[in-house]
């Protein structure tokens, strides 16, 4: 009877992980706006930037 629970919450634990672990992954990607960016690529047919500027803060 434990045992049986004590499966049942670890399910429970591991989907709840897996959930936060998506939802941070699509926080970042947010974030980052890489899909703006590629959005945008496609959609207003704009072109791919050459050269990158770093900015160190």
């Amino acid at each position: 009877m434990l045992y049986k629970k004590a499966q049942r919450v670890q399910k429970a634990n591991q989907k709840i992980t897996a959930l936060h672990k998506q939802l941070l992954s699509e926080y970042s990607s947010q974030i980052s706006g890489k899909s703006i960016k590629e959005k945008a690529i496609k959609t207003l047919q704009m072109k791919r930037t050459e050269r990158i500027r770093v900015l160190v803060l």
